[in-house]
């Protein structure tokens, strides 16, 4: 089937000198993670992308399944070699070019915000999350894989499994939109955080004003265990300060906000 975007249509509007500068476009895919941690393996340089229009066996956190249809979204892959101090802000510079990407293009009454750790939504609907993926090469620096999922051109109205939780760009526009545009400034977005990261900067203080969670009393889970508490803040490193029913003071590094009250 034709589809609105290829490799060729992708890599002649780049403008971006790090991000893409190697693309990988195809047409199926098992996993863009998966093709992405093979390629790295094999010495891909930094910034290499791999859009699928389709995957097979995407996955989102903990394994679980991500609705990829094809020509509808953007799945990606994004191939990084960071020093060790800079892993615990990869997902964060995914969640906030993600935010810019859709504070660009979504009407300027749009709630764009961020559920810890990584889940971009809109209206308290998702509409992108981040999968970060890495292997150790050295003491200072691994692999990272960067996936992302956003939803551009996906009627979520019409599954009724993710109707009520997830929304997409032609959703909150009332239209579909040319996919090209949302990849060029997402591209341009991540290159930018992540260079800013390279020369000693943050994202973090911008990703945790994002955040959505904090200050809310909520249910996190993480395997067969459950906690409640009150969503205190975040710590340097990003992980979750809760603050439990007895008082206690706890810190999360991993887990699923099933709920925010």
């Amino acid at each position: 089937m034709p589809y609105d975007i290829s490799h060729n249509i992708i890599s002649k509007s780049l403008d971006t000198k790090l991000i893409g500068n190697d693309l990988v476009y195809l047409d199926s895919v098992g996993s863009t993670m998966d093709t992405a941690a093979d390629l790295a393996i094999a010495g891909a340089t930094e910034g290499t992308v791999v859009i699928a229009e389709e995957q097979m066996k995407g996955r989102g956190r903990f394994d679980r399944t991500w609705i990829s249809p094809s020509g509808k979204n953007l799945y990606m892959s994004l191939i990084l070699y960071p020093e060790v101090t800079q892993l615990n802000q990869l997902s964060m510079i995914g969640a906030v070019s993600l935010a810019d990407t859709l504070i660009s293009i979504l009407p300027q009454e749009s709630v764009i915000s961020v559920k810890w750790p990584n889940d971009v939504r809109v209206g308290g609907k998702k509409i992108a999350g981040i999968l970060v993926e890495n292997r150790i090469l050295d003491q200072k620096k691994q692999i990272s894989i960067v996936g992302i999922g956003l939803n551009i051109n996906l009627n979520t109205t019409e599954i009724p499994e993710i109707s009520d939780i997830a929304t997409s760009v032609s959703v909150e526009l009332g239209h579909d939109i040319q996919r090209l545009e949302v990849i060029k400034r997402l591209f341009g977005n991540l290159e930018e955080s992540y260079l800013q990261l390279q020369a000693g900067g943050s994202v973090k203080l911008r990703w945790q004003k994002m955040l959505d969670t904090i200050g809310k009393r909520i249910k996190l889970s993480f395997g067969q265990d459950i906690l409640e508490g009150f969503a205190k803040g975040v710590d340097d490193d990003g992980n979750l300060i809760l603050i439990l029913e007895n008082g206690e003071s706890l810190t999360v590094n991993a887990g699923e906000v099933t709920s925010q009250m």
